[in-house]
Parts: C-alpha cells; sequence; structure tokens
C-alpha cells in the first residue's frame, strides 16, 4: 500500500509543480507581448477585430437571446417535473 500512496503524493506534487511552470510561462509571455507594442496595434487594427467589433452589438444580442432561450427551456422542465 506504501509505493501506491507515494505514487499519487508524486503525481499530486509533479501535477503543482506542472501547473507553476505553465502559469509562469503563460506570464512570461504576457509580459514580453506588453513589451511588444507593436505587435498589440497590428492585433487591434487587424480585419478579424474590426470585423467583430462592427457587429458587436449583433453577435451581443444573438448570445443574449440563445441564453433566454436556454434559461426559459429550464424553467419550463422544472415547472413540468424533469428536473
Amino acid at each position: 500500500m506504501e509505493p501506491l500512496r507515494t505514487t499519487l503524493v508524486g503525481n499530486v506534487a509533479s501535477l503543482i509543480n506542472y501547473e507553476k511552470v505553465c502559469e509562469s510561462v503563460v506570464h512570461y509571455i504576457l509580459f514580453f507581448l506588453f513589451l511588444v507594442v507593436c505587435s498589440w496595434r497590428k492585433l487591434f487594427r487587424s480585419r478579424l477585430v474590426n470585423a467583430l467589433a462592427s457587429y458587436g452589438n449583433v453577435y451581443f444580442t444573438v448570445f443574449m437571446a440563445i441564453l433566454v432561450i436556454l434559461f426559459l427551456g429550464k424553467i419550463a422542465n422544472a415547472v413540468a417535473g424533469k428536473v
């Protein structure tokens, strides 16, 4: 039973270390992008971002309508007793 416990503890410890490494990598990437203003400028002036910005109100309205429909369906199921 002891080797199993040691293996589990080792796996949890390696998972925690892996999480810290991934978090550090993400922070370094974000910090590097913060330093490179030119890349951010290119991103925000791209066609994709301009298209999203121009149709943002439509996307938001459609998304909210979908959420309301799903919510009303859930309420109807709860009232009918199909929870």
